[in-house]
């Protein structure tokens, strides 16, 4: 994708597989959609309606939204879409994203009655992966002020959203404002740490020895309810080793 994409009622993308564990290569985004890795490019995909299901990938089981991208989806499904290891990053399966993965600078827009649910990785990230589980030098953004993100899973951490931290010059930011996260979890299946937990949430952070940045959720008001994880924080979680934020006001 190098320019804008619209996703509307009676669209179907399903069945697509952007991966292939025999081979060498973690070159591997986006089963259903991939935008432009170009950072030049401009990319936006609106998606009202439509279905987005069962597709497979490494990075974004549905949508991989590279360099510059943002995704406004106020209705519609994606569902049922799976990250998969095939290769590994510091001995831990490349892999983030079971609905969407976000990458190198790009903005989801969740309103109305966007549904992410059913979607699983293996690793990070069951429903959004803020950023991927490699930390980049440019953050991503989530606004989600409607929608719903429900029945999510992964193995290591964010069973429904995870929220990645930045090199030194930039970081990934939540701001949720309303809506659903809801029946998610993090199963603890996966090979990453799985202390940090996070069923409905989770937030990362880079030590400070490093001069990271922090993963931040700002939380104003929504639902987060029935979420799971095999161990620390149902419904929320951030990484014990460094300084996250997150600003709660009016928040269930």
């Amino acid at each position: 994708l190098q320019g804008d994409l619209n996703i509307e009622d009676g669209t179907i993308l399903e069945n697509n597989k952007a991966n292939d564990p025999t081979r060498k290569s973690t070159d591997f985004y986006g089963g259903a959609i991939c935008s432009d890795f170009n950072d030049s490019h401009k990319k936006v995909i609106n998606m009202t309606g439509g279905i987005i299901r069962d597709n497979r990938s490494y990075f974004g089981g549905g949508i991989c939204l590279s360099s510059n991208t943002t995704l406004n989806m106020s209705g519609g499904e994606i569902s049922n879409n799976q990250a998969y290891s095939g290769m590994t990053y510091n001995g831990t399966p490349y892999v983030s994203g079971g609905g969407i993965a976000a990458y190198r600078g790009s903005t989801i827009n969740l309103s109305g009655d966007a549904l992410i649910t059913e979607n699983s990785s293996e690793e990070i990230g069951g429903g959004i992966s803020l950023g991927t589980i490699v930390p980049m030098p440019t953050g991503n953004i989530l606004n989600m002020t409607g929608g719903t993100i429900s029945g999510n899973k992964a193995g290591a951490s964010g069973g429904g959203i995870f929220i990645q931290c930045g090199l030194s010059t930039g970081n990934s930011v939540a701001n949720i404002s309303e809506g659903k996260i809801i029946n998610n979890a993090m199963t603890g299946e996966g090979y990453g740490n799985k202390h940090f937990g996070g069923g409905g949430i989770y937030v990362n952070g880079k030590a400070e020895i490093l001069r990271g940045k922090q993963g931040v959720l700002n939380l104003t008001n929504a639902l987060i309810t029935n979420n799971t994880a095999t161990e620390e924080g149902g419904g929320y979680a951030s990484c014990p080793t460094s300084n996250t934020g997150i600003n709660v006001k009016n928040g269930v």
